[in-house]
């Protein structure tokens, strides 16, 4: 009989263990790993590279690999956020169907058409979500009275999480939201073509590197 109470004292903890730990979305980049990649990130230029499969807007690495922070748009598909020799490796991808927010190996899918939560792509799974442990966040496209827009994460109808935040003033956000306000790491991408990257809190710079454009070919 003892043993059988402990047994049940053990699964019913373990239960709510499991009930009241959130599922991890994607994987959170540490903020002393962020500042390391600033510092070497931030030796590299701007630049606007257009070909025939896209344009893209961002970091360049001097063997003219895209590198560090950036955007590219093709049609309906975009990607903004890390790129490391050429590849995207961590941000936000969206098409007409879905937006993928995280890195390739760990992600999470939200479908447009809805705002909601679908999948989290994880160790090579795809773990469908049935609503009870993340359904409180969307990825939506909010238009606000002001002319500014805001497309990305949003928690409990706040910005919250990674997204894009476009300004009636032609400047661009790209970089993760707290409880509805802009804090963290990002990129900055002003209207005269330039892009400037580092760490905000909230409106405030931390840390901040204006980078130079580079002289290239288009």
């Amino acid at each position: 009989m003892k043993k059988w109470l402990i047994c049940a004292a053990m699964c019913f903890c373990l239960k709510g263990l499991a009930q009241n730990t959130p599922m991890a979305k994607y994987e959170e980049i540490p903020s002393e790993m962020y500042q390391i990649t600033l510092d070497y990130i931030g030796q590299f230029p701007y630049i606007v590279y257009e070909s025939q499969d896209g344009t893209y807007r961002g970091q360049i690495a001097h063997n003219g690999q895209f590198y560090g922070f950036g955007n590219f748009k093709s049609g309906v598909y975009e990607q903004t956020g890390l790129y490391r020799r050429g590849k995207f490796i961590y941000g936000i991808t969206t098409n007409k169907d879905y937006a993928i927010v995280g890195s390739n190996e760990h992600y999470t899918a939200y479908n447009l058409r809805t705002g909601k939560l679908e999948y989290v792509y994880r160790n090579r799974e795809k773990l469908l979500i049935d609503g009870a442990d993340l359904s409180q966040y969307q990825f939506m496209a909010l238009n606000y009275g002001n002319g500014d827009r805001y497309v990305g994460e949003l928690m409990n109808g706040q910005r919250h999480g990674y997204g894009i935040y476009y300004y009636k003033n032609g400047r661009v956000w790209f970089g993760q939201y707290r409880n509805g306000v802009r804090q963290g790491f990002g990129a900055l991408f002003l209207p005269e073509n330039k892009l400037r990257i580092g760490s905000w809190n909230e409106e405030e710079e931390v840390r901040v590197i204006p980078l130079k454009n580079f002289k290239g070919r288009k």
